[in-house]
């Protein structure tokens, strides 16, 4: 993957989406991050940072690019029609100050949009449910509407999987094993009327990593009970704190 646009000249670019098309990988970039570095760019190309890279061949085969935030509308076309997957990572985001992808705008016309935490460095919480809440209000603020709870669902699990070039996200034959259990007698999500709606109303405005109880991927069990399966829990905590003192001191 490139680390975005404006760190890497046109060579680069040009020289990894050869490199991906030999290899027949899927390339990963961020894109459209940080709003200066954004105009500075669109500025001496001429163009959008979408039409850009599509100059360079990066969205003319499998690729995801992450963020997104300062695209213009007449690129959604482009984005849509190449079939390219859109991490939108509201809270890195935010917690940047840089602005924050349209990403249920972007998702409504169409543009595969599926939702991420960028990295650790920016987004220590690392929660797909507390990016799928922010998205939600984030919505809410830029649009002075109600957001599509059932579009933000799908950016959490088929469009999630498209996005990673995974065949999963649907209960279906031939898809990988990957789901959850939800413990609806957790605190936060009680009292939850039984039906569909409802449920993923409060999961997404009220329910926290707290209220996974199992964790299956690809048919493995890793967590149950919320117990971890395959890590010791207290050896890796106790390991994190021996490196957090070695490091921070």
């Amino acid at each position: 993957g490139l680390a975005n646009e404006y760190e890497c000249t046109e060579e680069l670019i040009s020289e990894a989406v050869e490199l991906a098309k030999k290899k027949d990988i899927p390339m990963f970039m961020h894109v459209a991050e940080l709003k200066k570095e954004t105009e500075n760019l669109i500025k001496e190309k001429r163009m959008g940072i979408i039409e850009y890279i599509a100059k360079l061949g990066v969205i003319q085969q499998k690729v995801t690019l992450a963020n997104c935030i300062n695209v213009g509308h007449r690129e959604y076309d482009l984005l849509r029609r190449k079939n390219v997957a859109v991490v939108a990572c509201p809270i890195s985001n935010v917690l940047l100050a840089e602005g924050v992808a349209p990403a249920i705008e972007m998702a409504s016309n169409g543009i595969n949009v599926a939702l991420g935490t960028d990295t650790f460095g920016v987004d220590v919480d690392s929660s797909m449910l507390a990016e799928a809440k922010m998205i939600a209000l984030l919505d809410k603020v830029m649009f002075n509407r109600y957001s599509d709870i059932n579009l933000i669902f799908k950016m959490l699990t088929s469009t999630g999987n498209w996005a990673i070039f995974n065949k999963g996200g649907l209960m279906q034959k031939g898809f990988s094993g990957d789901l959850i259990t939800i413990d609806l007698k957790n605190d936060a999500l009680v009292p939850t009327l039984q039906n569909p709606k409802s449920i993923m109303t409060s999961l997404m405005y009220a329910g926290s990593d707290g209220s996974i109880n199992d964790t299956i991927v690809n048919g493995m069990i890793l967590m149950k009970d919320r117990k971890l399966q395959t890590v010791n829990e207290e050896k890796l905590v106790d390991k994190l704190e021996k490196a957090s003192k070695r490091i921070f001191g």
